[in-house]
């Protein structure tokens, strides 16, 4: 059986109910995000300081692997690497999701990491996949998902460009630079 593409309403589903079917139908046991960087004197630092503390707050016992990719369940980009982490997603991590950004709008620049991501290691397919910046998300499931403000869409074919054969379903960064906490301050 062949998995379908199911589109959500951002401004209609729940995330607590979205995110707590994928781990109890699907058994995630994973969650990625991205944050954009900028090249400065060589290296890849983060746009926004404040989206790289939250992130470091929100999952800092939890962080499996963090890297630069060029492309990301549900995104590719071209001429500069975001930064992608990948923690262990349960329960636990769940609830924190919830509680730091109760809507999948709030996942998004400037104070929280973009494009939650959600699949169980060793899947074919991540579960969930969302482009926050572009107000799209989808579940990619075998099972009917049926929840408020989601409906089976026929976008997969679409979708299934931007889930990458790499590790975490990336594509890993090829270019120079490595990545870089510190930024250039300004006096």
């Amino acid at each position: 059986m062949h998995p379908s593409s199911w589109r959500i309403d951002h401004r209609v589903a729940d995330l607590d109910a979205v995110t707590k079917w994928c781990h109890q139908r699907e058994k995630v046991n994973r969650v990625l995000f991205s944050i954009r960087v900028e090249k400065q004197r060589g290296s890849w630092v983060p746009m926004s300081p404040t989206q790289l503390f939250a992130t470091q707050k929100l999952l800092r016992d939890y962080i499996v692997d963090c890297f630069l990719a060029s492309g990301w369940p549900g995104s590719r980009i071209f001429g500069a690497p975001a930064l992608i982490f990948v923690a262990q997603f349960h329960l636990e991590v769940q609830k924190l999701i919830v509680k730091y950004g109760p809507r999948f709008s709030d996942w998004m620049d400037p104070h929280l990491p973009e494009d939650l991501c959600l699949f169980r290691v060793g899947s074919t397919h991540p579960t969930l996949v969302s482009v926050t910046h572009e107000c799209d998300a989808w579940l990619i499931t075998q099972r009917p998902a049926r929840l408020m403000g989601i409906t089976q869409s026929d976008e997969l074919p679409e979708l299934e460009q931007f889930i990458f054969k790499g590790k975490h379903f990336c594509r890993h960064w090829r270019g120079k630079g490595r990545f870089s906490q510190q930024q250039d301050r300004v006096a």
